[in-house]
C-alpha cells in the first residue's frame, strides 16, 4: 500500500517517534472515544494472529479524513501489531478469517486498553460480557457462495448481547469495497469495556469520511 503525504517514522530518534504518536493515538482514543473518531482513524497495518500485542506506528496520513461534521479533516494513523506475552501490552487484536467466525477472551485484568479488529466490509462483530468482568470477541465472515450471509452470521453471534451486522453500517445500494464499511474500538474504562463503531465512506487508498460513531455498548 502506497503512503502519500504521510509522517514517517524517524530514522534520528525512531524509538521516540513511535512512542509519542502510538501514545497520542492511542490515548487521545482513550480518553474521549467519539470526540476522536469522529475524524481520526485507527487501522492496522499488518494482521497478526488473535491476542495480545505491542503497537508500533508503521505512518500518520495527516489530513486524509473528514469529520462527520464535515468541517475538519484528521489522520489516518497505521499501527505494525506485534503478538506479545507482556503484562503491558495495549492491544486486544481479533484476527477476521475468510468464511469463518473467529473469537478472543479478553480477561479482566487484562493491560490491554483497546481492542481492534479487521475493517467490516459486510462481517458481524460481537461482544459478550462475562459475569466476573472479561469479554469475548467475534468477528464472523461466513459466506455463501462467496457472497456475505447474513443469516448465518446472526447465528453465529447468538448469545452475545452486542451485536453489529451488515445491515446495521452498509445502508445503501453502493456494495463496492469502501463505499461504506465500518471498523470496531472497544475502549476499556473504569467499569469495563465500551465498544464503538466508527462508520466510513469511501474509504480507500488512505483516504476516507466518517459518517457516524455509534456506541455500540
Amino acid at each position: 500500500m502506497p503512503f502519500v503525504d504521510c509522517v514517517r517514522i524517524s530514522k534520528e530518534n525512531p524509538s521516540f517517534a513511535v512512542e509519542t504518536w502510538m501514545a497520542d493515538a492511542i490515548d487521545d482514543l482513550i480518553a474521549n472515544p467519539t470526540a476522536f473518531l469522529s475524524k481520526n482513524v485507527i487501522e492496522n497495518y499488518n494482521s497478526p494472529a488473535s491476542g495480545l500485542c505491542d503497537g508500533s506506528v508503521e505512518a500518520v496520513m495527516k489530513g486524509h479524513v473528514r469529520s462527520a461534521d464535515g468541517n475538519s479533516m484528521g489522520n489516518l494513523t497505521y499501527l505494525t501489531l506485534t503478538p506479545t506475552a507482556s503484562k503491558t501490552a495495549r492491544v486486544a487484536w481479533l484476527k477476521y478469517d475468510d468464511n469463518r467466525t473467529t473469537t478472543l477472551d479478553v480477561g479482566f485484568w487484562t493491560s490491554a486498553k483497546v481492542v481492534m479488529t479487521n475493517l467490516l466490509t459486510g462481517c458481524s462483530f460481537g461482544v459478550q460480557r462475562f459475569r466476573m468482568g472479561g469479554i469475548r470477541i467475534a468477528h464472523s465472515n461466513l459466506k455463501t457462495a462467496g457472497q456475505i450471509n447474513a443469516a448465518a452470521n446472526a447465528t453465529a453471534l447468538t448469545g452475545y448481547g452486542v451485536q453489529l451486522h451488515k445491515a446495521g453500517y452498509i445502508t445503501g445500494t453502493n456494495e463496492s469495497l469502501g463505499a461504506e464499511c465500518c471498523i470496531v474500538y472497544g475502549v476499556a474504562g473504569m467499569f469495563g469495556w465500551t465498544f464503538y463503531a466508527q462508520m466510513l465512506r469511501n474509504y480507500s487508498g488512505g483516504y476516507g469520511e466518517v459518517n457516524r460513531v455509534v456506541t455500540l455498548g
